[in-house]
C-alpha cells in the first residue's frame, strides 16, 4: 500500500492542468467509469420506506391523510392508524417519500423515512 500512498501524494501535488490531463489519459486507457461511481451514491436510485410512528394530537386528520395517500376506504385507514407504528409505504424514490413525510408532518404526525 505504500506504493499507492506515494502515488496519491504525487497526484495531490499536480496543478489543475496536469490533473485534467491525467484524468483524460485514465479515461482513454480504462474508459469513463466515473459516472458509474456517481450512480452508486445517488439518493434518487435508493428506495425509501415511510413509517408512521404516531398520529400526534389529531387522529381523525391522520386517518384522512392515510385514506388519501393510500387510496383506501375509511375503515382500512382507521385500522392502519390504530396499529401504529407501521410502515405505510415501501420502495419510494426519495423525492416522493419526502413529499409524503411533509404531508404527515404538517398535520402533527410523527413520521420517519427509512
Amino acid at each position: 500500500m505504500k506504493k499507492v500512498d506515494k502515488l496519491f501524494e504525487e497526484i495531490c501535488n499536480l496543478n489543475l492542468l496536469e490533473a485534467n490531463y491525467l484524468m483524460r489519459k485514465i479515461s482513454e486507457k480504462f474508459g469513463n467509469f466515473s459516472s458509474s461511481f456517481k450512480n452508486e451514491n445517488n439518493d434518487s436510485i435508493k428506495k425509501f420506506n415511510v413509517e408512521l410512528l404516531s398520529f400526534g394530537e389529531n387522529k381523525i386528520s391522520t386517518i384522512r391523510m392515510v385514506k388519501e395517500i393510500l387510496n383506501l376506504d375509511l375503515m382500512k385507514s382507521k385500522n392502519i392508524v390504530d396499529k401504529l407504528p407501521k410502515v405505510i409505504l415501501n420502495n419510494l424514490d426519495k423525492k416522493k417519500a419526502e413529499e409524503i413525510v411533509k404531508k404527515f408532518s404538517s398535520i402533527g404526525c410523527d413520521v420517519q423515512l427509512k
